[in-house]
């Protein structure tokens, strides 16, 4: 039996509480907000139905940017030694470019000007969210009669004459709220429960979403490439392998009602105008954190190399969050967290076993464990597209490549030693370095902001704390920051 989700109104207060002297600020900042979204509200949800009723513009849509262009080796590299001081004098491995730190998820609230009392006569529809059955209020929504221009015009109408988004916002909030979903999340939640309001209707199901979401406070469009409606979405992150168009200076990426559709051969795509100085709202960032719910379901693991052994459980809700996750920046991925009760068990169980160690030692000790714990296998070859691994899935999957590795190496070396950790991204590669402090680590590097940063390659195997790949010791890395 699937389980059902309930949500109480106090679960959102339960994880904190706002200290005396924060009040004042945390009331003046939520007033902000508040003045923000109905300044939005007024400057384009009032006009969303005219602007869509009039002639739509055609905008070439461009085929979705490869993440790694250049092709990763079918079988990883060993070192000819593995011991530290492979090269006779320390490389100087000066980066290329820095790649900003993903921004943290909002915490302002979504729909601020919108009442939160939930009716509790009214009917409830039940839609699938990762495997549970999530619930909120039923409502009729008037079937598109065709995507022109009109149609689209008078469904945004009846909605807002309807009030549809007053009467579903208490009920979607609560649920928001209450498992403090982050924006892709909440992106995902929605459109989940629009396909249930209108089941085999994709394109007033994509009219529906559009219509939450932007009321919402999010700057998502509607396109139309064909007969088929499509969300126009912009991100504040980069997506890959899939297709995007650019509005003034903004990319918004392509989403099909099939959340699995790219559109890598989409031709023109056709959206309505909005006039330059409109509040557009939000972007989308990728950025997760793991949700205050599960599926009661989980999957057990036990990895032992290099005298390390960990176990435990994962829920199953972190493989099917990252089964519909785009594709992204690497780290976004070692920033984002699926499951912090596995995160939690997984970090004290490795730094059980290597304390008492030096840094050093104890990152030689974490680096050959990655390095032999998991069989090395390409995301094509194991998947057939590119897909990074956020740090759960290195334990679900039967094997994993470099950014996976170097995503899991970069996570444990912070949360267990506490240094500072960089990825760096090579033409088909992902490593890490590491900004030890003890005195005397020697090997391939670089400075950085007055820091000192040692190369650490888990996907080279047998290779200790600074011995870089002997092809890219003349190349210079894009940092990435996390």
């Amino acid at each position: 039996m699937k389980k059902v989700i309930v949500l109480l109104p106090l679960i959102a207060f339960a994880h904190g509480t706002l200290m005396a002297q924060d009040i004042e600020g945390f009331r003046k900042e939520r007033e902000r907000m508040i003045a923000d979204y109905n300044g939005f509200r007024n400057d384009i949800i009032s006009n969303y139905a005219h602007f869509l009723g009039e002639a739509w513009e055609k905008y070439k849509a461009f085929k979705g940017e490869k993440r790694f262009p250049d092709k990763k080796p079918s079988t990883p590299q060993k070192a000819p030694d593995g011991k530290e001081g492979q090269h006779s004098v320390p490389k100087d491995i000066t980066p290329q470019v820095t790649i900003p730190m993903p921004p943290e998820p909002d915490r302002s609230p979504i729909g601020k000007g919108v009442p939160t009392a939930i009716d509790p006569m009214a009917e409830k529809i039940a839609f699938p969210f990762y495997g549970i059955r999530m619930k909120a209020t039923k409502i009729k929504v008037r079937p598109l009669a065709s995507a022109r221009e009109k149609d689209i015009s008078e469904c945004w109408t009846y909605m807002q004459d309807d009030r549809v988004y007053d009467k579903v916002a208490p009920s979607l909030k609560l649920l928001i709220r209450g498992a403090e979903l982050s924006d892709w999340l909440v992106f995902v939640l929605v459109r989940h429960y629009a396909d249930a309001i209108c089941p085999n209707d994709p394109n007033t199901a994509i009219t529906l979403s559009h219509y939450i979401l932007a009321n919402m406070g999010f700057d998502i469009r509607l396109g139309r490439t064909g007969n088929d409606l499509v969300l126009l979405v912009p991100f504040e992150q980069m997506l890959y392998s899939r297709s995007y168009l650019e509005i003034d200076g903004r990319k918004y990426f392509v989403f099909f009602n099939d959340t699995t559709t790219t559109g890598l051969e989409i031709g023109g795509i056709s959206t309505c105008a909005i006039p330059r100085g409109t509040k557009l709202g939000k972007t989308i960032n990728l950025t997760l954190i793991a949700p205050y719910m599960d599926t009661g379901k989980s999957r057990p693991f036990e990895l032992t190399a290099n005298g390390i052994t960990v176990s435990g459980s994962i829920d199953e809700m972190a493989k099917n969050i990252s089964k519909e996750f785009p594709q992204t920046d690497i780290p976004v991925y070692a920033a984002s967290c699926l499951d912090s009760k596995f995160r939690k068990q997984l970090v004290e169980q490795i730094k059980e076993q290597v304390g008492g160690m030096s840094q050093k030692d104890a990152a030689n000790a974490i680096l050959r464990f990655i390095q032999l714990a998991f069989k090395y296998k390409t995301d094509v070859e194991q998947f057939g597209y590119e897909k990074a691994f956020f740090v759960e899935e290195n334990f679900i999957y039967p094997a994993n490549d470099c950014e996976d590795r170097a995503i899991l190496f970069a996570f444990l070396v912070r949360n267990i030693l506490h240094l500072d950790v960089h990825l760096l991204f090579y033409p088909g590669h992902e490593a890490t370095a590491v900004a030890f402090t003890d005195a005397g680590i020697n090997g391939d590097g670089y400075m950085y902001e007055g820091k000192r940063f040692t190369i650490c390659d888990p996907t080279y195997i047998m290779a200790s704390v600074g011995q870089c790949m002997p092809q890219y010791m003349d190349v210079k890395p894009k940092v990435q920051l996390w």
